[in-house]
Parts: C-alpha cells; sequence; structure tokens
C-alpha cells in the first residue's frame, strides 16, 4: 500500500487569555475514569499519516515566544523548584542543545498538543525525559523523546521488531504519550499527579496514594511522599518553562527557531537502503536516519511502514526518483542454506555483498556458521553504503540516565560510562563531598 505524502505545519497559536491564570487550569476535554482503580486504556495510537494539519497565525512566530506565552504553571513550593532550575542552569550547553534538537521535534509536540488543547507544559515532558534526544535511552530500557519502556509499549500497542520501534518514531511516540497523559489526567483527575504516574507508573502512584490517605496525611502531589525523581519530576516542567518565559533573567538567550516543522512523509514503494534515498535527495545519511530514529537498520523495514520523513526541500529533490528504480536497485533478500565447507566469506562473494553485512542482518557476532542453517542474504540497494550505515551505532554509547544502586561512587560511574568526573558533576550540579543515595538518578548525556 502506497502512502500519501503528506507535510504538516507545527504551529497552533491559539487566543490567549487577558486575565490571571489559575494554578494547572482544569482539564475538561474527556471524562472523567469513575474507576480509579482500573489501569489507564490509551486508544490505538492514530497513523503516522492521518494527522491533522495545523495552521499558524501570525503572531507569535516563534517556537519559543509561542511557548512562553502559553506557560502558565506555577509551583506551590518555590525551592523545590529553583533546585530543579539550577540543575538546568548548570548545564553550559542547555541551550545549544535544546534550540538544535527542537526542530522538528519539539515543534511537532507543541503542535499536537495545542492541537488537543492541554497545557503547553506538557510539550516540556519530553525535555525531562530525553532532553529532546531522538536516540536516548535508559538503563531501564526505555527509549525515544518520551522514554517509553518495552513492557508500556508493548502494552499500549506500540510495536518493536529487529527493523523498527515505534517508540523511536517521534509522531507515533507522541501521538501515544499525548493519549496516556490524557488517560493518566482522567484516572487522577489531577496534572501534576498525572505526570507522577506518567514517571512512576499509576499502579505505584495509586499505592502511594492509598497509604497516605489512610494514614490521614494529604495526597496533593506537592505534599504526597515519592520516589525522588517523581518528586522532582513537575519542578522540572515548570522550572523549564520559568526559563523560556524569562530566559534574560537567567543569562540564556534562545535564538529564534520557527515555529513550523516542514517536514514530509514520503512514500518508499517498498524496502530501499537509506544511503540510497538520502543519495537521491541530496542529504547526508545521518540527517535522513535522524528523522527517521525508528528505522533501526541500514534500510527500511522489509514489512514497512514504506515512508520517510525528510524537509520539503529534499522531498522535492528526490521528486519520483524512487519510481523509476529497477529491481536490482532495491533491497532483495535470498535465504541461502548453508552448505558443508561454506564460510561468510566465500558467502559474500557468492552474493556479491559484504561479510559485515550478512552479520549484520542474522545477528552474528563472529564468523561460525553451521551447514543446514539458513542465512538471509541482503542483494541490491547500494550494499557499501549500506555496509557504512550498518556499521555505525543506532544508539548512544551510554544510556541517558543511570540509577544509582548500593555501592556506587561517582568515580566508579564515571569510569563506568567513560566519562569525565567534572562532565558528571556538572550535568546533574552534585555536591562532589556528598554522599550518593541509592534510587539517585544522574544524567549521563549533557
Amino acid at each position: 500500500m502506497s502512502h500519501p505524502r503528506v507535510s504538516w505545519l507545527a504551529a497552533l497559536c491559539l487566543a490567549l487569555s487577558v486575565g490571571g491564570c489559575a494554578q494547572f487550569p482544569p482539564y475538561n476535554g474527556i471524562e472523567t475514569n469513575a474507576d480509579t482503580d482500573a489501569l489507564p486504556v490509551v486508544r490505538q495510537a492514530t497513523p503516522p499519516l492521518e494527522m491533522i494539519i495545523v495552521t499558524a497565525t501570525p503572531l507569535p512566530n516563534d517556537l519559543w515566544t509561542l511557548i512562553a506565552s502559553e506557560v502558565s504553571w506555577e509551583s506551590p513550593d518555590p525551592d523545590r523548584t529553583a533546585s530543579a532550575r539550577e540543575i538546568f542552569l548548570a548545564q553550559s550547553q542547555l541551550v545549544p542543545v535544546l534550540s538544535d534538537r527542537a526542530e522538528p521535534f519539539l515543534q511537532y509536540v507543541v503542535a499536537q498538543v495545542q492541537a488537543r488543547k492541554l497545557p503547553i507544559e506538557l510539550a516540556l515532558v519530553p525535555v525531562v525525559e530525553s532532553m529532546l534526544d531522538p536516540w536516548a535511552h535508559s538503563s531501564a530500557r526505555a527509549s525515544g523523546l518520551w522514554q517509553v519502556t518495552p513492557d508500556t509499549g508493548e502494552h499500549y500497542g506500540l510495536q518493536r521488531s529487529w527493523w523498527y520501534d515505534d517508540r523511536l518514531d517521534f509522531v507515533k511516540a507522541t501521538d501515544f504519550a499525548l493519549n496516556y497523559l490524557v488517560e493518566l489526567h482522567a484516572t487522577f483527575n489531577d496534572w501534576p499527579l498525572a505526570l507522577a504516574a506518567y514517571n512512576a507508573g499509576p499502579n505505584r502512584l495509586k499505592r502511594l496514594i492509598a497509604k497516605s490517605k489512610k494514614a490521614g496525611q494529604p495526597t496533593d502531589y506537592w505534599q504526597l511522599t515519592l520516589p525522588r525523581e517523581t518528586r522532582d519530576y513537575v519542578p522540572k516542567i515548570i522550572a523549564l518553562g520559568q526559563l523560556i518565559q524569562h530566559p534574560a533573567e537567567f543569562g540564556l538567550a534562545f535564538p529564534n527557531t520557527p515555529i513550523i516543522a516542514n517536514l514530509t512523509a514520503v512514500s518508499t514503494g517498498g524496502q530501499i537502503a537509506l544511503s540510497r534515498v538520502a543519495r537521491l535527495a541530496g542529504i547526508e545519511t545521518n540527517e535522513l536516519r535522524r528523522l527517521n530514529t525508528a528505522h533501526l537498520r541500514w534500510a527500511t523495514a522489509p514489512d514497512g511502514p514504506d515512508f520517510l520523513w525528510m524537509t520539503a526541500a529534499a522531498a522535492a529533490k528526490l521528486g519520483g526518483k524512487l519510481a523509476t528504480l529497477t529491481a536490482d536497485q532495491r533491497v532483495q533478500w535470498q535465504h541461502y542454506e548453508i552448505q558443508s565447507g561454506d564460510s561468510l566469506i566465500s558467502i559474500a562473494r557468492q552474493f556479491d555483498t559484504q561479510v559485515q553485512l550478512i552479520r549484520e542482518v542474522n545477528g552474528l557476532s563472529g564468523s561460525l556458521i553451521r551447514a543446514g542453517k539458513t542465512l538471509m542474504i541482503p542483494q541490491g540497494g547500494d550494499w557499501r553504503d549500506s555496509l557504512h550505515v550498518a556499521s555505525q551505532n543506532n544508539t548512544p554509547s551510554r544510556p541517558s540516565r543511570y540509577r544509582v544502586q548500593t555501592g556506587d561512587s561517582l568515580w566508579s560511574i564515571a569510569q563506568h560510562f567513560d566519562l569525565t568526573l567534572g562532565s558528571l558533576v556538572r550535568w546533574n550540579s552534585l555536591n562532589t563531598s556528598a554522599y550518593l543515595q541509592p534510587g539517585q538518578t544522574l544524567r549521563l548525556q549533557p
């Protein structure tokens, strides 16, 4: 099935109210779930090509200004928010990193948040979760902009395979995350608690609320006894809003960033090597992969999805070139039964491909093969460039975050993840004379 070509305008400037903003404005977009013990049920993720087209009004015309104009949440615990703010300010590359990654990821998230008439603060969740790094993954195996774990993703219908991972698709992951947050809000009837449930898990949060209620203690987010990471979660979101709303007060300057993310979904017409698409579109393979992080390998998945995101300019240059490709210019597969006396080298020569590519597609770490077993042999698709893509690591060399274990020290963590002690201290605003606490979460990337 071919996919229609789609582009979006990633912005919707809603009318701003003149009066004062209530703390955490109520959300009435859906009915409250009466069964608060039930696990929230998320709607099936919207197919990525069936998106709302959102148009921009003339003002504001900058992404950061748009976010700043919508920020309204205030903290009843200024000290916690100030501490979170200082952690961000201690990151010297905060503005350059966010500005570089905002296009197109934050542009798209903001568009979707506004299209659903949700609080703009929810658009800052992937900043807290991953610093907008589409490759981010944690020691708990959470992945993508929204840091979705395998179990949560599977429970709510996000698919994973050797070729493709829905959690890394910024469109599907954003649709899932916003659906999930809306359902959590329906369950807990409160945005801070919904965010706490997103971070800690809804069932765990229910147990903590029940425990506090039984002890006659408050059950609101700001007074509830929570895990440290969850306790700091909402203050971080509010702190980010403050930095974006009043950058000059904190010595920051966000560069002008367009609201519009001018991307197009281009039909591939079947499986194809990413390097070939990039070459035909006149762009770097790394840039194509950055916009299509869900594609985990050197080629698109054999069973789809059969589309790739790229800029409108690249799509225009690509034109109808994909439709004119011959069969041998696309990826084809042979199933080869290993014969006695075969080696990977002899098989690669027989099919005019490379040993490393055979290893890649068959999950082989060495050269040992057994007669009678079957190998998948990729052909076509320009294997020389594909080999370069296959050799590149799809994920960071270290997780984005690490949960401190008993017996850990700053030195041991820095050594284990090949970091300098100074970087670890700076990224987490740590006091080197204070002891690490088991369960404490450390950021391992800027």
